[in-house]
């Protein structure tokens, strides 16, 4: 959207894309492209798309947390 377009611009800005080192840019250049294909998508994809991603850092952030409370379990 405009919002991400402008946040786009003002990285580019205060980085400095004419001083920075060519990997920068590159990034950078990614970073757009990345903000571009998901603009690009609909509301119901991007939806979909988060949804996805919250249930992924869900499942990477309960596995450790049921780790340490089945040691705890296990010392009492």
């Amino acid at each position: 959207g405009a919002a991400h377009g402008h946040a786009c611009h003002q990285a580019g800005v205060v980085v400095g894309k004419e001083t920075a080192g060519p990997e920068l840019t590159t990034s950078l250049n990614q970073f757009e492209e990345a903000i571009d294909l998901l603009s690009g998508l609909t509301p119901l994809e991007m939806t979909f798309q988060l949804i996805s991603q919250n249930m992924f850092y869900g499942m990477l952030m309960a596995i450790p947390t049921a780790l340490i409370v089945m040691r705890k379990k296990k010392n009492e």
